[in-house]
């Protein structure tokens, strides 16, 4: 499947695809060798995750963000506000606009293709490539071969065991607008959530806090059931989300701005770094002024994920050696 950046797309009858990349399509019409020149971004046919050790923080993470977004709309906001409210409808429509980017740029994250399969490279070493001997094929500038996904990575961060796939050179972009939304989702419901959990849990005492806080342990002592037990453990998620995901996001956040991977920031590699705006241009694409406001907003990346420009040499043209 591919989303093409122009505004016709004929149906082509017969027509076999012999590569793909960023920038160009090859087929074949009858016979005939036709190149297409596009924006074209590829989708991983398997979404599921490939390892075992995923397959939990993958499921989890879907699951807590349904309860969270239920829980919210269910419970919390009808036992604030009156049914009719103005406020009732704000706050659906709020909280129904950061669960739909949370789940959408998810869903995108774990749909675009990050790796190199499939795409036209060069059987020539060129400078700054490797040679890739798990894929057999050379490998582009800051590709990893990932373990776990058994494929090289375009510009590889880090393999995101919640997604169950690689954070790449095309879904970045999703990552960090995924990050943003989950510590604004976080925080809205820890805001919303404080009064009706302190009056449920019967107070702000030192054994309420520790219900909140750690509702696993506190079930195991005997502290809280049922409904409780189940409220101790909302208010622990949102909070423990809001931590993590906020540390995730400040750490994530830098290294976009700096131009950097995780790699390239634990070795002090700065080559990359094109200054703010043109950094945040590499992640978020060519309209990356409104690309964070939801998943949907197409905004092309400025390269194929096969060539990058850094602060001293111009940006190469991919060649067909």
């Amino acid at each position: 499947m591919f989303l093409c950046s122009f505004m016709f797309v004929p149906v082509l009858i017969g027509v076999d695809f012999l590569f793909r990349n960023s920038s160009i399509i090859v087929f074949k019409v009858q016979g005939t060798t036709v190149a297409l020149v596009t924006e074209v971004m590829a989708y991983r046919r398997n979404i599921l995750p490939k390892v075992a050790s995923d397959w939990i923080p993958f499921v989890g993470c879907i699951l807590l963000i349904l309860t969270s977004y239920l829980f919210e709309m269910l419970f919390i906001i009808p036992i604030i506000y009156p049914a009719g409210h103005t406020m009732t409808y704000v706050h659906f429509c709020a909280l129904t606009f950061i669960v739909a980017n949370i789940l959408g740029n998810f869903l995108m994250l774990v749909l675009v293709d990050v790796s190199s399969t499939g795409m036209f490279l060069p059987t020539v070493l060129k400078p700054e490539w490797r040679y890739c001997y798990e894929c057999e094929q050379n490998s582009p500038p800051r590709s990893h071969h990932c373990s776990l996904c058994n494929t090289c990575i375009l510009r590889h961060d880090h393999h995101c065991p919640f997604t169950g796939g690689c954070i790449g050179h095309a879904n970045v972009r999703y990552y960090v607008a995924f990050l943003f939304y989950v510590a604004v989702g976080a925080l809205y419901a820890n805001v919303m959530n404080v009064d009706y959990v302190v009056e449920e849990l019967g107070g702000l005492t030192l054994a309420n806090v520790f219900m909140m806080v750690l509702p696993f342990f506190a079930w195991i002592a005997g502290y809280c059931r049922g409904w409780a037990l189940f409220v101790s453990f909302m208010t622990a998620a949102s909070l423990a989300a809001l931590l993590y995901d906020g540390f995730l996001l400040v750490y994530h956040a830098v290294l976009v701005a700096h131009g950097q991977t995780t790699h390239e920031s634990a070795r002090k590699n700065r080559l990359y770094d094109l200054g703010l705006g043109r950094n945040l241009e590499q992640v978020f694409g060519m309209n990356w002024k409104l690309a964070w406001l939801f998943p949907l907003v197409p905004s092309p990346l400025p390269g194929d994920g096969l060539e990058f420009q850094t602060r001293k040499l111009p940006m190469e043209t991919s060649k067909t050696l």
